[in-house]
């Protein structure tokens, strides 16, 4: 607990330094000054901390992540302030309060042997299948479904315990949030509420390629295929769509998600809701500026759960309790 306070306080002063956001010229001089002289000893304190050397690289490398991400620039000049504006996606009621998170930012070591992908921007949250999804906050809602065989670099189906597997969203939901002018996304659910529209995606050969999701902001507000949603309201269920394991689970021209048998088509992957917020260019709708919600840009274990202690960095997207200091549950707020 010492070394994460330390760490912490490290963290806050050291950042408040450095980024332009939080103070003008002549105070961040001050805090430089500050820092360079008075923190160096909690600095020393804090890195002591670490067990090992590995230890100490990884906070440096989450730190750089941290840097680069939370505070991003888009559309040419509009920097992107980290405010607090997200509940959990689910609610206390419905998990026993309890849930766990099996993926960060980056992929641990066990799933990226799986798939072979490095990077996930965004996390992964475990729940029981079928559990109840929310929109953890007010915005316009809409749905699609993704998924492709993941390739070897000879063209054949990369494949897991001998069955070829799939990758991708699978059915999502994804929101634009008004207040703070950011996109999320919830996605592999086995369900999607019959309130959201669902934008039939395209067969691209054996893969699925959603639509409407890259709509611009004004677009998509006078759209039919988006719809508001309340903070709370039920968009979905959790699931596994868009990692099959050997199987097919969409059906062309279906106008809503297909329900499967988890008992009978299993994924090779655990039931989970996957989360992003990120933004997406006005003029080629593309997927920028991810953010991590939690501020940590780390593995698996780097996240703290009802269950597990970890870290938050400074500036997390989540509305936090006072006493816990973990997100809310939508129920909570």
């Amino acid at each position: 607990m010492k070394k994460l306070l330390l760490t912490a306080l490290f963290l806050a002063i050291y950042l408040t330094a450095t980024n332009p956001l939080y103070a003008s010229e002549q105070d961040q001089e001050k805090k430089r000054h500050y820092h360079n002289q008075e923190m160096n000893s909690k600095y020393q304190e804090a890195i002591a901390g670490f067990r090992n050397k590995e230890q100490r690289e990884a906070f440096f490398t989450r730190l750089e992540r941290y840097k680069t991400h939370h505070f991003p620039v888009v559309e040419g000049n509009q920097q992107v302030l980290p405010i607090p504006y997200l509940t959990l996606p689910f609610r206390k009621a419905d998990t026993n309060k309890t849930y766990d998170i099996t993926e960060g930012w980056m992929y641990s070591e066990g799933e990226k042997a799986i798939h072979g992908f490095a990077e996930h921007n965004g996390v992964d949250f475990a729940l029981p299948y079928g559990t109840p999804v929310v929109a953890p906050a007010d915005g316009y809602a809409m749905s699609s479904y993704h998924t492709f065989w993941i390739l070897n670099d000879d063209g054949t189906k990369r494949t897991y315990q001998g069955k070829p597997i799939r990758f991708g969203l699978g059915y999502f939901v994804q929101m634009y949030i008004p207040s703070v002018n950011r996109y999320i996304q919830m996605a592999h659910l086995s369900d999607v509420d019959a309130a959201i529209p669902f934008s039939l995606p395209i067969a691209s050969g054996d893969d699925w390629v959603p639509t409407n999701h890259t709509l611009s902001v004004n677009d998509l507000k006078n759209s039919t295929q988006y719809v508001q949603v309340k903070k709370g309201q039920v968009i979905g269920r959790v699931g596994f769509s868009g990692l099959a394991w050997d199987y097919e689970e969409y059906s062309s021209g279906s106008a809503r998600p297909v329900a499967i048998d988890p008992n009978v088509k299993k994924s090779w992957d655990e039931p989970h809701i996957h989360f992003e917020d990120f933004w997406r260019d006005q003029t080629t709708g593309q997927k920028v500026a991810n953010r991590d919600p939690y501020g940590i840009y780390g593995t698996t274990l780097d996240y703290p759960t009802p269950d597990r202690r970890g870290t938050i960095m400074i500036s997390p997207l989540w509305l936090r309790g006072e006493h816990t200091r973990l997100p809310k549950f939508a129920d909570e707020y």
